[in-house]
């Protein structure tokens, strides 16, 4: 359906998820991409969010809601910063929902290709892979994809995919030469990671834990490769060095599903985000950021399901 006057900015979150909530909210409104069109991120925007004024008729797809927003959805387990929920036409919310993407194709009845898209949205955002050999498969079309988002010149590579998904299916959009390019660059990174964990990941009470500190090699850290390692591991704890500060994140092995909080929400309390099985919070300096991972190391060692096996690689 067409929206009067259209969307004449766009904020989405930067990830696949939130790629491909604003290729179908485009579809939706039956509208291209405006000129104001860039990503946001929890590590970046998530402070100084709710300061910044939105350009009238915006519209925000997979990150935290913004009452100035004329077009909100998203699908985290605490998007309202301050806890302020206000209820406004075209600002849906649905925490239960495996992905942004997946909403906004519901709400807009969108079938046909745009169903696969949102399929592999919820398989990437809720981490229902087959395996975590599967994640890092570029023959797969919606893997190529997700892979070639690592990288340098994120923001416009990510309005170009807005773009081919919204005029092409998944297959012809993995085969775009910008997309092949990126995602073979990437996929070297990738390797160099699962060397870099091979080397350094260590599993204790059934966890994961890796520390990466940046290095004169770059590399990136799989997300599942320390499932590939230690595959009978119940989680994975990574403290990782980011451009500014670093980064503690936390995952549930989604192959397993052991029980255990809900961390996403424990990571909100200390001024992070995620969802129930993933969390992630920046921090200002290694120390601290080893303090909280140590303890959210103790938190998950009272639940501890037993001891890893050696790595398989």
């Amino acid at each position: 359906m067409s929206l009067p006057g259209g969307i004449h900015a766009l904020r989405f979150h930067d990830d696949f998820d939130g790629i491909a909530s604003a290729a179908l909210l485009l579809a939706g409104i039956e509208q291209e991409p405006p000129v104001d069109c860039r990503s946001v991120s929890y590590s970046h925007d998530r402070a100084s969010w709710l300061r910044e004024r939105l350009p009238p008729r915006t519209a925000v797809v997979d990150f935290l809601h913004h009452p100035d927003a004329a077009i909100w959805f998203d699908h985290h387990a605490a998007p309202f910063v301050g806890g302020l929920a206000q209820s406004r036409p075209m600002h849906v919310w649905a925490p239960e929902a495996p992905s942004c993407a997946a909403i906004v194709a519901r709400h807009f009845g969108l079938k046909g290709r745009w169903t696969e898209l949102a399929r592999w949205a919820d398989k990437i955002d809720s981490a229902r892979w087959s395996s975590p050999e599967e994640t890092l498969d570029d023959r797969i079309p919606a893997v190529r994809i997700y892979i070639s988002l690592l990288g340098p010149g994120f923001e416009r590579f990510a309005v170009h995919l807005i773009r081919l998904l919204g005029n092409e299916d998944l297959k012809s959009a993995a085969n775009d030469s910008v997309v092949l390019t990126r995602a073979l660059a990437a996929k070297e990174l990738l390797d160099a990671g699962m060397r870099h964990l091979t080397r350094h990941a260590q599993c204790t009470d059934s966890v994961a834990i890796v520390e990466c500190e940046r290095s004169a090699t770059p590399y990136v850290v799989p997300r599942y490769g320390t499932y590939l390692l230690f595959p009978n591991a119940d989680y994975t704890l990574l403290n990782q060095q980011q451009g500014e500060g670093w980064k503690v994140t936390l995952s549930r092995n989604p192959w397993r599903g052991a029980p255990g909080p809900d961390i996403g929400r424990v990571f909100t309390e200390i001024g992070g985000g995620g969802h129930r099985d993933v969390g992630a919070v920046n921090l200002r300096d290694r120390e601290t950021a080893r303090a909280v991972a140590r303890d959210m190391l103790d938190r998950l060692r009272v639940q501890s399901t037993g001891l890893c096996s050696p790595p398989l690689l």
